[in-house]
C-alpha cells in the first residue's frame, strides 16, 4: 500500500462517498492512538545512542508528567520530580525548561512560607527567562541568514543585502554571547559557513567545520548529523582547493555519519565522485558510479 486510495480499496473495497468517509474517520482515530502512544516511550530500550536527544525526551516527558500531576492534585509529586530533574535541565542547557521548574519551585516555596528559597529560584526563573528568549531569538536569526542566502535571486547581491547579513550575524553573535546552548553555538557556526561559502572564503569554512566536530563530539554532547553538516562543507572546500587527496581521505573516514541511501549520503558519495575524477582515478570513479545507480533509493531520489 503506497497511498490513501489503495489503503481504502484494501480496506473497503471500493472508493466511494460512504468509503471514503469510513476511511477518514479510521485513519483520524488511528492518528489520535498513534499521538497517545508517543508519552509512553521508554526510549531505553529503544536504539536510541545520543544521549543528549534522550535527555531532552526524558526532560519533556517529565515537563507533561508534572502538569498532569498538578492538575489533579499531586502537587507533592510533581515538586519531587521537579527536584530530580532540575540540575539536569541546566547542566544540558534547557532553559525553557529549566525556567518552568524554577517557576514551579518559586510557587511552591513562596505557598510554604521559605522567603530564602523563593527568591533564589525567582532569581533562578528570571535568568533562565532571559537565556531562553536570547536562544529563540538566536534560532529566529539564523533561519533569516538561512532564507537571505538561500531564497534571494542573483540580481539581489547588493551592498543592502551584505548589510542585512551582516548586521544579522552581529544579532546571533550577541545572543551566543549572552547564553551558551548547543543550539545557539550551532546556529552561530552554521551561519558562519553559509556567510563564507557565498563569500568563497573556503580556508576559513575549514576552520569552521573544525569548530562544529569539537562542538558535536563532546562527551557529554554526541550529534553525527551535526559532523556531516561539517563532513560535507570540508570535502566541498577541499574539492575547490583542490586538495583532492585530503579530500578523499576526510570523505571515507566520515561516510558513516550518512545513513547508506539518504540524501546527504548522496551527497557525500558525489562529492567523493568529483574528487576522484580530478584525482584521474578512474576506477575508484567507477566503482562509485556502480555504488550510487545500483542503490536502491537512486531513481526516488
Amino acid at each position: 500500500i503506497s497511498n490513501d486510495e489503495d489503503a481504502l480499496k484494501f480496506l473497503y473495497g471500493a472508493n466511494n462517498l460512504s468509503n471514503q468517509q469510513k476511511y477518514r474517520t479510521l485513519k483520524s482515530r488511528f492518528r489520535n492512538r498513534i499521538f497517545n502512544t508517543l508519552y509512553f516511550l521508554d526510549l531505553n530500550q529503544s536504539n536510541i545512542q545520543n544521549n543528549y536527544q534522550k535527555v531532552v525526551f526524558d526532560q519533556n516527558k517529565a515537563v507533561q508528567t508534572i502538569n498532569i500531576l498538578r492538575r489533579n492534585g499531586a502537587i507533592k509529586s510533581a515538586i519531587s520530580i521537579i527536584k530530580n530533574n532540575f540540575s539536569i535541565s541546566v547542566s544540558h542547557h534547557l532553559y525553557d525548561i529549566a525556567k518552568f521548574y524554577a517557576f514551579e519551585l518559586a510557587k511552591h516555596y513562596a505557598m510554604s512560607g521559605k522567603q530564602v528559597k523563593y527568591k533564589l529560584y525567582r532569581e533562578n526563573f528570571e535568568d533562565y527567562a532571559i537565556k531562553e528568549n536570547a536562544i529563540q531569538n538566536a534560532t529566529l536569526s539564523y533561519y533569516q541568514i538561512q532564507f537571505i542566502i538561500h531564497n534571494s535571486n542573483e540580481n539581489s547581491k547588493t551592498v543592502k543585502k551584505h548589510n542585512i547579513l551582516e548586521q544579522l550575524m552581529a544579532d546571533l553573535k550577541s545572543y551566543r554571547d549572552l547564553v551558551y546552548s548547543y543550539e545557539t553555538e550551532y546556529f552561530y557556526l552554521r551561519s558562519k559557513l553559509f556567510l563564507f561559502e557565498y563569500t568563497g572564503k573556503l580556508d576559513n569554512i575549514l576552520n569552521v567545520c573544525l569548530e562544529v566536530e569539537k562542538l558535536s563530539t563532546q562527551d557529554q554532547f554526541q550529534q553525527p548529523i551535526w559532523q556531516g553538516v561539517a563532513a560535507l562543507y570540508k570535502s566541498k572546500a577541499l574539492l575547490s582547493l583542490r586538495k583532492y587527496q585530503e579530500g578523499i581521505d576526510c570523505l571515507n573516514i566520515d561516510i558513516h555519519l550518512f545513513n547508506e541511501g539518504g540524501l546527504n549520503w548522496f551527497t557525500a558519495k558525489e562529492y567523493l565522485l568529483k574528487l576522484h575524477m580530478h584525482h584521474l582515478d578512474v576506477l575508484n570513479s567507477e566503482k562509485i558510479i556502480l555504488e550510487i545507480t545500483r542503490n536502491k533509493s537512486f531513481k526516488n531520489l
